[in-house]
């Protein structure tokens, strides 16, 4: 269902507009007509290779109505003419469909199966960025003296982390491990680092 055509649309209920998204206009259509005690009209749709496009172009057009301070609530905007928001669709949906779009769509396609969202943009890194990344997080850290020196048991403890994640941020199996996890395991030992505990140690 995810790489199904979608459509970006423009539904008009009086003096309110709703842009929203589907895989079935005429059936969207339907159902929002059989929850309204009022007339709802298709104003607009634009086509889109997926899920994914459709939901970007459909975020862009409500970022730019909730700019204008044109929302009303949830996908539903005031003081809009039909032309505009008609134009608007259009405008998002070129944006995201562009070839370049399209192209880092396809790499973080193959990188992570089938379910790709806009959340998951750093997957568009290359192995050698995320190595670079990941020690630069351990670096700033220093999570992985603290676990030389506590012992993987101690430290997975006190962080609150499995011991196989708190090895492998030790032996820096960076594609199995999150910058987000490595400062959660340095976290707890803040103060040891800032006093110079290790240091001590070495």
């Amino acid at each position: 269902m995810t790489d199904m055509p979608h459509y970006v649309y423009v539904f008009r209920c009086g003096d309110f507009h709703k842009v929203g998204m589907t895989s079935n206009v005429k059936k969207r259509l339907g159902n929002i007509i059989g929850s309204s005690p009022y007339d709802v009209e298709l104003v607009h749709f634009s086509k889109t290779d997926n899920r994914y496009f459709a939901y970007r172009a459909e975020q862009l057009a409500h970022n730019e109505l909730k700019q204008d301070g044109k929302h009303h609530r949830f996908e539903w905007f005031k003081e809009c003419s039909d032309d505009e928001l008609a134009k608007l669709v259009v405008k998002c949906c070129s944006i995201v469909l562009n070839d370049n779009e399209r192209l880092k769509y396809k790499i973080r396609k193959r990188m992570r199966g089938s379910k790709i969202w806009p959340w998951q943009g750093f997957l568009l890194m290359t192995k050698k960025e995320r190595r670079i990344n990941f020690e630069k997080t351990v670096r700033d850290t220093r999570i992985d003296e603290v676990i030389r020196t506590l012992g993987v048991r101690e430290v997975a403890k006190i962080s609150g982390l499995r011991q196989g994640k708190v090895s492998k941020i030790r032996d820096r199996c960076y594609m199995s491990v999150s910058a987000g996890e490595i400062k959660k395991a340095a976290e707890p030992f803040a103060d040891l680092i800032d006093s110079g505990f290790l240091e001590g140690k070495s």
